[in-house]
């Protein structure tokens, strides 16, 4: 399994004093740790959530007083957090490597 998985997403980023139609989106990527994490563990799998989230929080910017601003960070935040959710699967579904006792 691997020891770090980056999530991908289109996110969208505004160009000051511009309408919302005039948003720029470019994929940006985020790696989260999960190595310390077993995820068959529902307390862990809580943990990488919440490491999801956060990270989400940070590429795609804060929510403002600027609703529509907020509208494409929470539309980031819910593209990223969709990613993660397919990755994460992909990592559960994976055969679980056990190492060598020799």
């Amino acid at each position: 399994m691997s020891k770090i998985f980056a999530v991908a997403l289109a996110t969208s980023f505004f160009l000051s004093g511009t309408s919302v139609q005039a948003q720029i989106r470019e994929p940006v990527s985020i790696k989260v740790r999960h190595a310390d994490l077993d995820l068959h563990r529902p307390d862990h799998r809580a943990m990488l959530d919440a490491r999801i989230r956060r990270a989400a929080a940070i590429v795609c910017g804060p929510i403002t007083n600027d609703l529509a601003q907020n509208e494409g960070v929470t539309r980031c935040r819910a593209e990223m957090q969709a990613d993660a959710a397919v990755k994460v699967a992909t990592l559960l579904a994976a055969p679980v490597m056990l190492a060598s006792t020799r």
